[in-house]
């Protein structure tokens, strides 16, 4: 909950990922804000991120209204057959095996290379980082419990709401930054600034986040009191 910006795309190429990376770290290292490059090798069973099934049998509406879709030959013991689907490269091959009743399986072998910057202490890292084989921005994600299976999100998304409406404009203007060196497919700033300079707007959609955070954290708090449980917000961090 709060306000994100979500940027997916693909570097212009491989020329294009080392300038960008030059760029911002010398811009990081001028403006001193904390940052590190990125650059490893990633290989195992990937679990892309297309959707997610449902622990309930969604009704009818929710079906039309939600765009879930029903899959007969995934019904189980443990699978209901209904899901939903996200746009996603990984999608339709989704789909495909869904219909015939399988599990499908996705491998990985490339490397990645980007940096990341942290702007502000209250304000998400910024992340651009290149799967260098797609050139495009991949959020790859390994755990210690499962190290031969990689959880694998296309592009990636800052939180900005706790830093507030200028750190949020600074991000916007870091991304703009880039378009020089990648195509972004898609960029979506739920204050509704990138793309069109609009502050007013941004500055409102701040202040209507930020309210009705508060407004559920002394809800919360309210329901705690006598539990002996704490309820923090991100604004109290």
């Amino acid at each position: 909950m709060g306000i994100t910006i979500h940027y997916r795309g693909k570097a212009k190429s491989l020329e294009a990922v080392d300038s960008l990376i030059t760029e911002l770290q010398q811009t990081a290292e001028k403006l001193g804000w904390e940052h590190g490059l990125v650059e490893k090798e990633i290989k195992g069973e990937l679990c892309p991120s297309w959707g997610y099934g449902f622990g309930f049998i969604p009704t009818k509406e929710q079906v039309e209204k939600e765009g879930i879709e029903f899959f007969p030959a995934m019904v189980s013991r443990q699978c209901n057959g209904y899901f939903k689907f996200s746009d996603s490269k990984y999608a339709e091959e989704v789909r495909k095996a869904f219909r015939n009743g399988e599990q499908p399986h996705f491998f990985v072998d490339t490397k990645v290379k980007g940096i990341w910057l942290n702007v502000h202490p209250q304000c998400e890292g910024i992340e651009f980082v290149f799967d260098l084989v797609s050139l495009e921005l991949a959020d790859y994600q390994q755990y210690d419990h499962t190290p031969d299976l990689i959880y694998g999100y296309e592009g990636f998304f800052c939180k900005t709401q706790y830093a507030g409406v200028k750190i949020h404009i600074l991000v916007c203007k870091i991304i703009e930054l880039t378009e020089r060196y990648v195509a972004y497919s898609r960029i979506y700033d739920e204050a509704g600034y990138y793309g069109t300079g609009d502050m007013r707007k941004a500055a409102e959609a701040f202040w209507e986040s930020t309210a009705q955070i508060k407004a559920l954290g002394e809800k919360l708090k309210e329901m705690a009191k006598g539990t002996g449980m704490e309820v923090i917000s991100g604004f109290e961090m």
